[in-house]
């Protein structure tokens, strides 16, 4: 007995993509790009762009946050009721370490930036393979997963690129697209700290690669979204919660 096809849901072959549509689909087509990437990843390009991007948004930004960081320093050690002689004793400390001195510097700063970067992603990448073989049960390979971390990656650099404008504007790095922005709160003590650094960390921009990023594991795997999606959020519910716990101990510390 013959099966019977209906007429528009013929199954579409895979096709592979080059690297513009790649990153194109990842916006407007995310299947399209995960598609592509289980065939061949691919990733060691896009990778490259990425790092250099970083590099670049690092040497503008850079010089932003360090004078931000400073400023911040001064304004917890007055709140110390330390004298000028006393805070200006301090600063010249913070500037004369050498982390400080090597963040300052152009060439130190691209390096760092390009370190964390490749170890960001390889990290991930290890972890997505984990989850995929061990968790979903997916014939997922490491390049695959080295696919998925840089193409879903480009989301969050568009969300970089265009606050990048704003950060100048404002002199200051704490700009985002977040539910932090209608908190009528000014971070003091651990929980305002916790509850604005975990608000700011949900945005528009983090949705949206997240949502990516569920979508391409699925795809590599063979798993449908629902499927998918609650290890995604979960893992990274428990990275938010952490992050902002030790940023809002930080803070604390710092203040103290």
């Amino acid at each position: 007995m013959m099966n019977e096809i209906t007429p528009g849901t013929a199954p579409v072959a895979a096709q592979d993509l080059n690297l513009i549509s790649r990153i194109i689909n990842v916006f407007a087509a995310p299947q399209l790009t995960f598609k592509a990437v289980k065939i061949r990843p691919a990733w060691v390009i896009p990778l490259i762009v990425l790092i250099l991007i970083g590099v670049l948004v690092g040497e503008v930004v850079g010089p932003i946050a360090m004078q931000e960081q400073t400023e911040k320093a001064i304004a917890m050690l007055r709140a110390r009721d330390m004298s000028q002689e006393q805070i200006d004793t301090a600063i010249q400390a913070m500037e004369n370490n050498p982390m400080t001195k090597a963040m300052r510097h152009p060439v130190a700063r691209a390096l760092v930036i390009v370190l964390v970067g490749l170890l960001s992603v390889f990290f991930l990448a290890a972890l997505w393979l984990l989850v995929g073989k061990v968790v979903l049960e997916g014939r997922v390979s490491f390049g695959q997963m080295l696919g998925l971390v840089t193409y879903h990656s480009f989301i969050n650099t568009l969300g970089g690129l265009i606050k990048l404008p704003l950060m100048v504007a404002k002199s200051s790095v704490d700009v985002h697209f977040s539910l932090a922005t209608f908190l009528n709160i000014t971070p003091k003590g651990f929980l305002q700290n916790f509850v604005y650094t975990l608000m700011a960390k949900i945005e528009i921009f983090s949705i949206w690669s997240l949502a990516v990023l569920a979508i391409g594991l699925g795809v590599l795997v063979g798993k449908p979204l629902k499927s998918v999606l609650p290890w995604v959020l979960g893992i990274y519910a428990l990275y938010y919660l952490s992050s902002s716990a030790f940023s809002a101990l930080g803070a604390m510390m710092g203040g103290m």
